[in-house]
C-alpha cells in the first residue's frame, strides 16, 4: 500500500518516520517483537500466534494456545508484538508495565529499543471480530528504565463484551504508520508501541 512520506494535520506538518503494512509476508523484527511482556513470564510462553494472508496479518488466539502468564495473570492468552522491551535481573521488581504488584521478572530480558516515540500523529486500520472475552488493543505503554518513563496511552481498544453482533477470535491488523512532527524531537523518546489481540 501507498502511504505519503509527510501529512499536513490541523496546519501541521508530519514527516513518516515508522511505516509497516504487514503485506511482505513474514514478521519484521527490525520493527516488532513477537512477545508480550516476557520479563513476568518467558518468551515461549508470551509468543504470538499470528498469520499472513491475502486480507492482511492477523494475531490469533487459539484453542491449543496456553495462558501467557499463569502465576501473575491466570488463564488469559495473549498474541501480541512490542517495539522494545526492557526488565531488571530475575526475581527483581523492575520491568515495564508491571500489572499486578505480585509480579517479578521470571526471564531477565536484554533491553530493545526498536522503536520508542516520544510523541506524534498516529494511524491505524484495524478489522476485529472478537468473543466476548476478547480485547484487541493498540496501546503506547512507557519504556520504563526511568520512573518519568511510565505511563499507559491507549490509542484503541476494542472489548468484545461491548460488541453484541459477531463472533470471532481473530483481530486483523491492516496498516500500522506512525508520523512525528518535522521539529526536533526533545529529550530521549519515551514510549514503545504494544499491539495485542488477548483473552480473558
Amino acid at each position: 500500500m501507498k502511504i505519503a512520506s509527510q501529512k499536513i494535520i490541523d496546519g501541521e506538518r508530519y514527516q513518516l518516520e515508522f511505516y509497516d503494512g504487514f503485506d511482505r509476508g513474514y514478521l519484521d523484527e527490525s520493527h516488532w517483537l513477537p512477545y508480550y511482556l516476557p520479563q513476568w513470564s518467558s518468551r515461549a510462553l508470551s509468543s504470538p500466534r499470528f498469520e499472513f494472508s491475502e486480507n492482511g496479518f492477523s494475531l490469533n488466539i487459539e484453542q491449543d494456545q496456553q495462558p501467557w502468564c499463569p502465576e501473575f495473570n491466570g488463564e488469559v492468552r495473549v498474541s501480541s508484538l512490542q517495539t522494545g522491551v526492557y526488565s531488571g535481573p530475575e526475581g527483581s521488581l523492575l520491568g515495564q508495565h508491571r500489572f499486578s504488584p505480585d509480579c517479578r521478572v521470571r526471564q531477565a530480558q536484554v533491553a530493545e529499543k526498536k522503536y520508542l516515540p516520544k510523541y506524534g500523529y498516529f494511524e491505524l486500520r484495524a478489522k476485529c471480530l472478537i468473543a466476548a472475552n476478547n480485547v484487541a488493543a493498540l496501546w503506547m505503554i512507557g519504556y520504563e528504565d526511568l520512573p518519568e518513563r511510565s505511563a499507559e496511552i491507549c490509542l484503541f481498544e476494542l472489548k468484545g463484551k461491548n460488541i453484541r453482533n459477531g463472533y470471532s477470535m481473530r483481530s486483523l491488523l491492516r496498516l500500522m504508520s506512525l508520523y512525528s512532527t518535522l521539529t526536533p524531537l526533545q529529550g530521549r523518546k519515551a514510549r514503545l508501541i504494544s499491539l495485542s489481540m488477548i483473552e480473558k
